[in-house]
């Protein structure tokens, strides 16, 4: 929190602001979600940092019917006490009545002290980084499994409260704003697709003729009689392109290396694995080492050939990119080599066709399916039929076609820029917010107007004898924590 808190707040805790915790039992569920007119518990996948999700459930055994105290509510503010090292400690304010629903033991219910502070300004306030990295810290369990926070650790949470109408106007203002960043994100996610679909409008283009469609074509290529079977039918292209089966503008198909990636960078060779192959390019960003030998040098790879991923799940087999590296480096055993003539194939080109609609369409058709993977040998990728412009035109084709999907990576990378800046903005938001700096303080606001106003240390020290005398719980019922208004660490000078 900050050293010094606007006029008329007080730092406390979140066990000075709330009567206490409500947990739910251990119930016995059925696994699948609850069916309509059925009781369900909730899992703690219901409850993230963004929303609250009713749907994550599971159905109760027959004969497990809630207590009434048990089920979920409207105005319910819920925590996890246990979850991934991510989500422990999330917080949801629930917005309408769920009866159908139960509390587990891993979530909690926390019971506002009345009066004292609004649930919303709460649910932000909770939100914040200082809150969250307080939760980091005192979570018990490793990071990459589930992860728990006691109740005493959730209640010495750090929580900046202000005087009652300084925080509903900070609800207002920060709600306001996290509505246009959601509505910004939401465009800013739309984008990827968008470009998505223009990369594959590009190859469409490039591989029909659409794309140089002014070109002067003066020669006509030879075409070979291609049986397309079931195959899908080819899209149009000029005349004067020509058309054959892979293999005829192919040197060699080769497989790659069956040797197991047991070596480090120091002293073995990168293997090349189907997942480095993205979105039509070679991605280096994650490479195994084979043991250097002998035997490893046929199998080096050289700046033009074109890979093709013959094995993987049914959506990815048949991606393929062209070697742009001149860095020593292999390729596994469920990738086919393609080294083409080049006389006649640019291995742009050729990628291009392959990584295209009619390309992905024909992999569909072709491809074995086995349980869990697919496969396309190097005998149906030699069949493969394809278009042929001139090596002029190709290269005209490519120099264009490389220029759009350049100017989509340059837009992708604005992209995501503003994607991590809109993801930083609630944080910066709720920052401003909880230093007093989004709106006017009541403090500011009181003087102006020539009257008094109740701090937010008085407010809490009369909240807490309400507490005590019997009046300011939010159930009535609930265990109180200890008491209000004896130490509330720094205040802010009035």
């Amino acid at each position: 929190m900050s050293d010094e808190l606007p006029e008329g707040w007080v730092e406390a805790t979140l066990g000075d602001v709330i009567t206490g915790f409500e947990a739910g039992r251990n119930l016995r569920a059925n696994g699948g979600p609850a069916s309509p007119g059925e009781y369900g518990v909730l899992k703690i996948s219901a409850v993230t940092w963004g929303s609250f999700k009713p749907e994550e459930n599971k159905g109760l055994l027959p004969g497990d019917v809630p207590k009434p105290h048990e089920r979920i509510r409207k105005g319910d503010l819920l925590i996890t006490r246990a979850n991934t090292s991510d989500l422990v400690g999330a917080v949801v304010l629930v917005e309408r009545d769920h009866p159908e629903l139960m509390l587990p033991d891993k979530i909690l219910r926390l019971l506002p002290r009345y009066g004292g502070v609004e649930s919303r300004y709460l649910l932000q306030a909770l939100h914040t980084q200082a809150v969250r990295d307080h939760f980091e810290r005192n979570a018990t369990g490793t990071s990459d499994s589930m992860r728990n926070l006691s109740q005493p650790k959730m209640a010495a949470a750090p929580i900046s409260v202000a005087p009652i109408p300084e925080q509903r106007r900070i609800v207002e203002a920060v709600e306001a704003l996290l509505e246009q960043v959601n509505g910004a994100k939401g465009r800013i996610d739309r984008v990827p697709l968008i470009l998505k679909r223009f990369r594959r409008a590009v190859l469409a283009a490039a591989c029909s003729g659409r794309l140089t469609e002014r070109w002067s074509r003066v020669d006509r290529l030879p075409r070979r009689d291609v049986d397309l079977g079931e195959l899908p039918d080819l899209p149009e292209f000029p005349e004067e392109w020509g058309c054959g089966p892979l293999d005829a503008f192919t040197v060699r198909f080769q497989y790659g290396t069956s040797e197991k990636a047991d070596a480090d960078e120091a002293t073995g060779v990168p293997v090349l694995r189907m997942g480095n192959i993205q979105d039509g390019a070679l991605d280096l960003g994650d490479l195994k080492y084979i043991k250097r030998s002998r035997e490893l040098d046929a199998f080096l790879v050289k700046p033009g050939d074109v890979l093709f991923n013959r094995t993987n799940s049914p959506e990815l087999v048949g991606k393929t990119a062209v070697v742009t590296t001149t860095r020593p480096m292999t390729f596994a055993s469920y990738i086919v080599r393609a080294q083409l003539n080049e006389q006649w194939l640019r291995p742009e080109f050729a990628s291009w066709w392959l990584n295209s609609g009619w390309g992905r369409a024909w992999a569909r058709h072709v491809r074995t399916d086995g349980v869990s993977q697919s496969n396309i040998n190097a005998t149906k990728l030699a069949a493969m039929p394809i278009p042929l412009p001139s090596l002029t035109e190709q290269d005209e084709v490519i120099r264009r076609g490389t220029k759009l999907l350049a100017l989509a990576d340059a837009i992708e990378r604005r992209v995501q820029a503003a994607s991590a800046r809109a993801d930083r903005l609630p944080q910066a938001i709720l920052s401003k917010a909880f230093s007093g700096e989004l709106v006017p303080t009541e403090a500011d606001l009181a003087r102006a107007e020539g009257r008094a106003y109740e701090t937010a240390e008085e407010l809490l020290a009369r909240v807490g004898r309400e507490v005590e005398n019997g009046a300011g719980n939010a159930t009535g019922s609930h265990r109180p924590t200890r008491e209000v208004g004896q130490k509330h660490g720094r205040r802010a000078a009035r």
